[in-house]
């Protein structure tokens, strides 16, 4: 026998559990992005303002290692909350192919509704917002950095002429 079918035997509610917990689980990422809604876009725009100012800072001041590490550890604490935004978003993006992946097609008609509507729930990605605008991820990681050294970049060339 196919070890899903018999799990299934074995436990004839699991997949209407497992949608009661995709439910649950993306109104705990909704309640989540709500509640730190503002704080992750001030995060967002103060990291942006201090990466600015601190590669500024360093194309400035090239000798000053303090600065350096001070980058170093803004940086890392940005990367941190990217990083935790990129695995849940690839996360929640694989549930639809995971379900996809199993052997459905061997399950009874109800349970196949169910897997349906748990992948109909999983096509838009969960993600962790900035204000509730911006997905927080590498490539907002990415763009954050550019932005603060084409910024700097230009206010160090008017700066020498």
């Amino acid at each position: 026998m196919i070890k899903s079918y018999s799990v299934m035997q074995e436990c004839p509610n699991l997949l209407q559990k497992i949608l009661k917990k995709h439910v649950e689980m993306l109104k705990a990422v909704n309640a989540f992005n709500q509640s730190f809604k503002f704080m992750s876009f001030m995060q967002i725009i103060m990291s942006t303002i201090l990466f600015f100012t601190m590669l500024f800072s360093i194309q400035m001041f090239q000798k000053q290692f303090a600065i350096h590490f001070a980058f170093a550890a803004v940086s890392l604490q940005l990367v941190f909350v990217c990083v935790f935004g990129e695995v849940i978003r690839t996360e929640s993006e694989a549930i639809f192919d995971n379900l996809y992946q199993t052997n459905w097609y061997e399950l009874s008609v109800k349970e196949q509704k169910v897997v349906l509507m748990i992948m109909m729930n999983s096509t838009n990605p969960i993600s962790i917002k900035a204000g509730g605008m911006y997905d927080i991820n590498l490539m907002t990681l990415v763009q954050i950095l550019k932005l603060s050294l084409s910024y700097s970049a230009m206010i160090l060339t008017l700066a020498r002429k």
